[in-house]
């Protein structure tokens, strides 16, 4: 085996993907972007994956869980349950505010670099398609609603040369939790 062909995106399970990203509250998505730059830039299309992003995304991911985490200390420290009203903004403390606050922002920071980094890995992948003579493209709405997952999901069929036939997993997942959703109403 060729060292090109060492370093192109290999099969991983995407169920143990997201019990993983389940185990580390979600960071687990970013070293997975990380990991499969120079995957990606080994297909030989004309664009690159850069590990920019990915870090980015990482970073705003842990500030919002540490932002997340310290407000859920500071309720329990001070002894604040759900079914108090708290009457008068003087009575939350100065943390608090802070880390609700930095959670808020960098959330919509987080996810949105989550998106752009699915996105980008898409196309790339889209590219390494049409190279290899597919005119079968990535589920744009499946990208956005299962982000790293469905992209893994992708390659494994990819590396399987499985590319052409039909989409059964997003599409029962997508509906799973569809019914899960409508169930809980």
């Amino acid at each position: 085996m060729d060292e090109l062909q060492m370093n192109i995106p290999k099969k991983k399970n995407v169920f143990l993907m997201v019990l993983l990203c389940v185990a580390t509250l979600g960071i687990y998505s970013g070293f997975w972007f990380i990991k499969r730059v120079p995957e990606l830039n080994n297909l030989g299309t004309k664009s690159k994956a850069g590990k920019g992003l990915a870090i980015f995304y990482l970073i705003c991911w842990i500030l919002f869980l540490i932002s997340a985490i310290t407000m859920v200390v500071i309720t329990q420290m001070e002894g604040i349950s759900g079914k108090e009203a708290i009457t008068d903004f003087k009575d939350v403390s100065i943390g608090f505010l802070i880390s609700f606050f930095s959670a808020i922002a960098f959330l919509p920071i987080a996810l949105i670099s989550l998106i752009a980094l699915s996105f980008k890995d898409r196309g790339i992948l889209n590219q390494a398609l049409i190279n290899k003579g597919s005119n079968i493209k990535i589920s744009g709405f499946y990208t956005f609603v299962f982000t790293n997952y469905y992209l893994q999901y992708e390659i494994n069929r990819i590396s399987d040369d499985k590319e052409e036939n039909g989409r059964l997993g997003p599409l029962l997942l997508f509906f799973l939790i569809l019914l899960a959703a409508l169930s809980m109403t």
